[in-house]
């Protein structure tokens, strides 16, 4: 889609607005500018991706403030700008088709401290919905954690009450050819009238060995000792906590930060074991990502902005079923 313009103002064509005066700024111009999709907490790019993939080319306002995200970001040809979502202005966003957000999860997840909304963080899940009434878009898609379930059933309530139509529910990457297990809330909702569910389910998962040309026999993941009478695995003559590692034939666990640490335990062409760390590239497949993904940051930054990202196939399945 190109570029739309607000009705009624100058075109940034025009040499010169009546009365003589100069052709608009461009600050002026960016007013101007009405975006196809606003993406709130736009992230690195896994919405974008999911977006691109799903409608195209398109004009998108993505506001997002992590400083290496936006680099990284930018780096993959998806625009943004650098701000607070929560102070950013919404008139920029007016016209536009669509809001998509994944609002920060940190004050939620399981492996955090859990404060919620005690956290000005956890407050922040509540700015797609501001964005959305305001603006009033044909469609919203918004996805966090599980946990946050109960906050997207309050906000489809109110989005019904405005005219909306929607279904929130978890669903699991897995099922979205995603080669890992990550379960997500979701809140899919539209304002033409059609029905929203869930997205449709794709036929086959995909393994971690099948993503990354592994051997399906290899384990990986975040291997420590196991404790006396615990599940375990036994590695080169030790026992390892079962529940910490996957076989390669299996999709992987869900990704976190902890994946910089990550290893993979599989055999040299003699049969004998080798540990070989997982790679960044590696663990981006694993979240959906191409393997050449342009991360940017510190090494621990890169593996926890990535484990923070939508996974592309996901967002795409979501957008698909919100918009069609």
């Amino acid at each position: 889609m190109g570029v739309r313009q607000r009705p009624g103002l100058p075109s940034a064509a025009d040499p010169a607005r009546p009365g003589g005066d100069a052709a608009p700024s461009r600050c002026a111009l960016a007013f101007l500018r009405v975006p196809d999709v606003v993406e709130l907490f736009a992230g690195p790019g896994g919405l974008s991706e999911g977006l691109r993939a799903a409608l195209g080319d398109l004009d998108v306002l993505a506001v997002e403030n992590d400083a290496d995200a936006v680099a990284t970001a930018r780096a993959a040809g998806h625009p943004r700008v650098k701000a607070d979502v929560a102070h950013y202005p919404m008139r920029h966003g007016r016209g536009c088709d669509g809001v998509a957000a994944a609002p920060p999860c940190q004050s939620f997840s399981m492996g955090g401290l859990r404060l919620r909304e005690a956290d000005p963080r956890g407050r922040l899940v509540h700015e797609p919905l501001r964005w959305a009434l305001e603006l009033r878009p044909r469609w919203v898609v918004l996805e966090q954690v599980p946990e946050v379930l109960p906050i997207w059933r309050r906000h489809l309530r109110a989005l019904v009450d405005a005219g909306y139509r929607g279904w929130c529910g978890v669903v699991n990457a897995v099922d979205y050819s995603t080669p890992q297990d990550r379960r997500r809330a979701v809140l899919l909702a539209r304002r033409d009238g059609r029905p929203v569910g869930p997205p449709v389910r794709h036929l086959a998962r995909i393994s971690a060995a099948a993503a990354l040309g592994w051997r399906p026999a290899d384990q990986f993941g975040l291997p420590r000792r196991a404790d006396p009478g615990r599940h375990a695995v036994e590695w080169n003559g030790q026992l390892y906590r079962e529940r910490d590692l996957r076989r390669a034939s299996q999709p992987s666990h869900t990704v976190t930060g902890k994946a910089r640490s990550w290893q993979r335990w599989t055999r040299d062409a003699q049969g004998r074991p080798v540990v070989v760390p997982v790679e960044l590239a590696e663990v981006s497949v694993l979240q959906g990502f191409r393997a050449d993904y342009p991360w940017r940051g510190l090494r621990s930054n890169r593996f926890q902005a990535l484990a923070n990202a939508t996974p592309p196939p996901l967002a795409r399945a979501l957008v698909a079923r919100a918009t069609r």
